[in-house]
């Protein structure tokens, strides 16, 4: 297999911590490797700014694109269907990849063909960048299959996965608005084995303006009706 893989960021929205989170990025990437910057619904002069923003890091191979859909889930399978790479790594706006990540994930996808997507622990920081805690997903495909039927125990910035099986699975989905990860996730385990490191991938911001803060509700009722559909 080709070690190297696609990074896809979306960003919805310009913050303070975009700059941060590229940088990380950059400092985590081969030369082989790709980044795909995909700007859903900003206007000119901030999709200009990311372009300086991404040009200051001087990586080999990337991409900024504004999205031609509307909201994450178009943002995302149209980084997907652009990117070079059999691998696709997410990675998302405010958030801080640690150095080793995509090491990790790519050699672990290298020795276990039958895992089609590998997630990791996060730990989460606060707006100003200090620790909170950190949180560990449960590890081993059998175990992980069977919680999933309870919850989403995945990190979504935190995954890698192949893309065949991405398409396979049949790529992100609205039908779950704000767990179309956990949806995907859930159809992936059709056609692959998927799994979690024990290692921290990356540091999760938290913050009022994230999703998982903003559209709770909508989350939790997604997630609800979710579980109904596939738990049987």
């Amino acid at each position: 297999m080709n070690n190297s893989c696609s990074v896809v960021l979306p960003i919805h929205k310009i913050h303070p911590w975009i700059n941060e989170s590229l940088k990380s990025t950059a400092l985590a990437m081969t030369d082989a490797d790709e980044l795909i910057v995909i700007c859903d619904r900003l206007i000119e002069s901030d999709i200009q700014h990311v372009v300086n923003l991404v040009n200051n890091l001087q990586i080999k191979r990337t991409i900024v694109k504004p999205s031609p859909g509307n909201g994450l889930v178009d943002a995302l399978n149209y980084g997907i269907e652009i990117s070079d790479s059999g691998l696709i790594a997410r990675m998302d706006s405010d958030d801080v990849m640690k150095p080793m990540r995509l090491l990790f994930q790519k050699n672990f996808l290298n020795q276990n063909e039958q895992v089609g997507l590998i997630g990791g622990a996060i730990e989460l920081i606060s707006q100003e960048g200090r620790l909170e805690s950190v949180k560990i997903y449960p590890t081993g495909p059998i175990k992980l299959k069977k919680l999933m039927n309870e919850g989403c125990f995945i990190a979504h910035p935190s995954v890698m996965y192949r893309k065949e099986v991405f398409y396979m699975a049949g790529r992100y989905r609205s039908l779950y608005p704000h767990a179309e990860d956990y949806d995907l996730w859930m159809r992936m385990m059709n056609f692959s084995d998927i799994t979690n490191l024990d290692s921290i991938l990356i540091s999760y911001r938290q913050h009022p303006g994230q999703v998982s803060t903003e559209a709770r509700e909508i989350q939790e009722e997604s997630t609800k009706k979710l579980l109904a559909a596939y738990v049987k």
